[in-house]
C-alpha cells in the first residue's frame, strides 16, 4: 500500500472557556467544536479528513469498500403487522429506519416513508387500522422532542389528519377507527405526574378521555389483545413496577387487574383470560392467568420456571394457543404451553437467539440468529416454524459451538462462556482469539452472528482459523436477577 506524505497534522485552535459544575470550574478550550455548523469547525474537519485520506491508498480503500458492501446483510423486518392483503414493517438501515409495505413472501417491498420525508421526523413504526386500512398510524420522534409522536394518516388523501405528540404509546382499536394513546402530564409545582389514556376518533376528529390515573405515574403503555377483544394498558409507578387495567370497548368498562404496582408484563389474552409474566415470586418469572373482570388476587399460576433454570422472556397467543419464549443457558427456546405441560417448537439452532419481530392475524414472526447463522426471519404458522427470509445459505460444517464454564477468580463460582472454533483446531496456543464480555445494566449478551462492537463476522473469523469467545459474566441478566445483582457496584471487581 502506498503511503503519501502530509506535511503537518491540522492544528486545532484553543479558546478560553470555563464552566462550573457543582461549584467546580472546568476548562474546555475545544468547546467551540460543539457547533457542527460553524464554518471554522467544518474547515477543520475537512482538513482532518484530507490528512487521513492522504495516508491511505484510494484504490485499496475502494476495493475494501466494495468487499464490505458485498458482504452486507439484508436488514430484517421489525414491527411486522397486517395491512390489508400485505404486510407493514420497519427496516433499520444506515443508522435510521424506513417504513415499508411488502407482500407475504417479503419480496415485493415498497417504501412508505423514511427519515426526511416528513420535516424533522424520524419514523419508527407503522400500524394499519384493522377496521379501515386506508388509515395508518406512524409512530416516531420529532427532532428535539423528549417523547414519541404518532401521526394518523389518510392514505387516499396522502394527508396527516392529526399529530398526537408527547405520547409513550399509541395503537389502533381492533374494531373501530379509533386510536388509543397514553400521555403523562407533569405539574412541577405540585410535584405530580398523571398519566391518562385517550382515544382519537378519526371520523369525528374528536379526542376523549378513557382513563385518568389517580396516583403518580411516569409512563403509560397500551396493548391490543391478539383476539381483538381487549385493550390492556399499564401505568408505570417506576421503571420496574406497573398497574394494569383491562378495557372492554363495547361496554366502555375499565377494570383494574392489579391495584398495587407489581413487577409483571402483559403477554396476551385468550378467551377472556389475560396472561402476564410475573417476577414477584421468582426472578426467572412465572405466567399468571387472570380472568377478565377479576383482579390479580384471583390469578392462578399457569406456568412457572421456579427451580428450573430458565427465564421467561416473553410470549404471545396464536390460534388460541399460548406460546412462551425462554432464555435457557443464554439461548432461546420456544414452547407451546397448555397449562398441563409444554411442547418444544423447533428453532434452526439450539444455540441461537430469537426475538419477536411482529405478527399478522394468522402468523407470528421471529428474528433468529446464532454465531453460525446470519439473521433470518422465521414464520410461526400452524404450529410450525419456517424460514421466510434468509440472509445467507452458507453453512459451516467444520465449525462447532460449545458452552463451557470457568471458575471466577473472586469467589470460585462457575462462569459460563461460549467458544466457537473449527473442529480441527489444535489447542496449541497459536490460534488468534477474539473475546467479548459485557456484564452490565441487566442486559443479556446472546449468540449473534456479529460481535457487538466491531461487527466482526464471527462465522467467517472462525472458519479462517480464529477462535471466538463470549463470556456470560455477572452484571447481565443471562441467569436472572441474582446474576445481575452479583455484578453490581463494588462487587463487579471481585465477582465477574
Amino acid at each position: 500500500m502506498a503511503v503519501r506524505e502530509y506535511k503537518e497534522y491540522p492544528k486545532c485552535r484553543k479558546e478560553a472557556y470555563r464552566e462550573e459544575y457543582f461549584g467546580i470550574g472546568l476548562d474546555d478550550p475545544y468547546r467551540w467544536l460543539k457547533n457542527g455548523k460553524d464554518p471554522d469547525v467544518l474547515a477543520w474537519v475537512k482538513a482532518e479528513n484530507e490528512y487521513t485520506d492522504n495516508w491511505f491508498d484510494r484504490e485499496e480503500l475502494d476495493r475494501k469498500e466494495k468487499e464490505l458492501k458485498a458482504r452486507q446483510l439484508r436488514p430484517m423486518y421489525q414491527t411486522i403487522s397486517s395491512w390489508g392483503d400485505r404486510i407493514a414493517a420497519t427496516v433499520m438501515e444506515d443508522g435510521g429506519y424506513r417504513i415499508v409495505s411488502t407482500d407475504r413472501s417479503f419480496q415485493d417491498e415498497r417504501l412508505i416513508v423514511k427519515r426526511g420525508d416528513i420535516p424533522g421526523f424520524s419514523p419508527l413504526k407503522i400500524e394499519a387500522c384493522p377496521a379501515n386500512p386506508n388509515y395508518i398510524l406512524i409512530s416516531g420522534v420529532f427532532d428535539g422532542a423528549a417523547r414519541m409522536a404518532a401521526l394518523v394518516v389518510d392514505c387516499k388523501k396522502k394527508e396527516i389528519l392529526v399529530k398526537i405528540e408527547d405520547t409513550f404509546s399509541a395503537i389502533w382499536s381492533p374494531l373501530k377507527e379509533i386510536v388509543y394513546y397514553a400521555a403523562t402530564e407533569t405539574d412541577v409545582k405540585a410535584q405530580t405526574t398523571v398519566t391518562k389514556v385517550f382515544t382519537y376518533h378519526v371520523e369525528e376528529a374528536e379526542t376523549r378521555t378513557v382513563h385518568e390515573e389517580s396516583e403518580n405515574t411516569i409512563i403509560g403503555e397500551i396493548y391490543a389483545s391478539s383476539d381483538g377483544k381487549h385493550i390492556i394498558f399499564n401505568m408505570w409507578q417506576d421503571y420496574s413496577r406497573y398497574r394494569y387495567y383491562s378495557y372492554l370497548e363495547e361496554e366502555g368498562l375499565v377494570t383494574a387487574v392489579n391495584k398495587e404496582a407489581l413487577m409483571m408484563n402483559y403477554l396476551d389474552s385468550i378467551e377472556g383470560t389475560h396472561y402476564f409474566i410475573s417476577m414477584e415470586q421468582d426472578g426467572r418469572g412465572e405466567v399468571l392467568a387472570v380472568k377478565d373482570g377479576q383482579d390479580i388476587s384471583s390469578a392462578f399460576v399457569f406456568s412457572t420456571q421456579k427451580g428450573k433454570g430458565k427465564t421467561i422472556e416473553g410470549g404471545f397467543a396464536l390460534d388460541g394457543r399460548l406460546y412462551l419464549l425462554y432464555m435457557n443457558n443464554v439461548c432461546s427456546e420456544l414452547v407451546f404451553a397448555d397449562g398441563g405441560g409444554e411442547t418444544m417448537v423447533g428453532l434452526p439452532s439450539d444455540m441461537g437467539t430469537a426475538v419477536l419481530a411482529g405478527r399478522t392475524s394468522d402468523a407470528v414472526y421471529l428474528k433468529f440468529e446464532s454465531f453460525l447463522d446470519k439473521p433470518m426471519l422465521l414464520e410461526l404458522k400452524g404450529g410450525e416454524v419456517t424460514p421466510v427470509l434468509v440472509n445467507s445459505g452458507k453453512t459451516y460444517p467444520e465449525t462447532v459451538t460449545e458452552q463451557k464454564s470457568a471458575p471466577s477468580v473472586g469467589d470460585g463460582k462457575e462462569i459460563p462462556y461460549f467458544i466457537v472454533h473449527r473442529k480441527d483446531m489444535a489447542a496449541d496456543g497459536t490460534n488468534p482469539v477474539w473475546i467479548y464480555a459485557y456484564g452490565g445494566y441487566n442486559a443479556s449478551m446472546r449468540p449473534e452472528a456479529k460481535e457487538p462492537v466491531t461487527e466482526l463476522d464471527i462465522a467467517e473469523w472462525v472458519d479462517k482459523g480464529g477462535i471466538y469467545v463470549l463470556a456470560s459474566i455477572r452484571g447481565g441478566n443471562e441467569f436472572g436477577i441474582t446474576w445481575y445483582e452479583e455484578g453490581m457496584k463494588m462487587k463487579k471487581k471481585e465477582l465477574l
